[in-house]
């Protein structure tokens, strides 16, 4: 069932950013009411929508562009010792991978271990993002796909063909080696989840 109050979910943005590991933050986008509302789908879907609050927090100041690769930069919302992102108000503190020679700053290293140790947070970290987190002295995975690994973490938490359908629209979390048609091109996929949307709305309000 669909939290009452919003998840918190704090994406800490160390220059410069890689924007491939950015971009698993748009898969908890796709999952909240204002995006899915603006689809196509039947309301059996929407219904499970999950409330989401994506803050971007860095060492610069909240209202500072970080820089990011491609040239591209980034709008941040909070910096490390913004009441907003304590230790205790993230549910998920996600970190994307920097450049590779990156350093990370004591205060870096003390935000992360702060939430880890105080806050009770789930961390995740997308490729290089392990390194600053290894520094903060917590072993917590290697390398990863983020796309995949923020996909594995939906459907074990909210289980059921709201996610499904968000996955299939992205195209992520079933890939092989090769790439196939999809299942977002499946018309027969799409009424199986619509079936199942309505048999899980007819379970919560029994």
């Amino acid at each position: 069932m669909p939290p009452k109050n919003p998840l918190h979910i704090g994406f800490l943005v160390l220059p410069t950013v890689q924007i491939l590991d950015i971009s698993p933050v748009d898969l908890f986008s796709m999952l909240t009411p204002s995006y899915l509302s603006a689809c196509p789908l039947p309301q059996v879907l929407r219904n499970g929508a999950i409330p989401i609050n994506i803050t971007y927090i860095s060492p610069l100041p909240s209202g500072a562009l970080t820089p990011c690769t491609a040239g591209a930069s980034l709008h941040i919302d909070a910096g490390l010792s913004s009441p907003d992102v304590a230790p205790g108000k993230l549910e998920i503190l996600m970190v994307p991978g920097p450049e590779p020679k990156a350093e990370t700053s004591d205060e870096v290293k003390i935000f992360i271990k702060r939430h880890v140790d105080e806050g009770a947070v789930t961390l995740m970290t997308v490729c290089l993002g392990c390194i600053p987190v290894a520094r903060a002295g917590i072993f917590k995975g290697g390398i990863t796909n983020g796309q995949d690994m923020v996909a594995a973490y939906l459907r074990e938490r909210w289980p059921g063909p709201t996610t499904e359908a968000v996955l299939a629209m992205a195209d992520v979390g079933d890939r092989g080696a090769e790439y196939s048609s999809g299942k977002a091109a499946d018309g027969v996929w799409w009424l199986w989840q619509i079936f199942r949307g309505w048999v899980f709305g007819k379970i919560r309000t029994d």
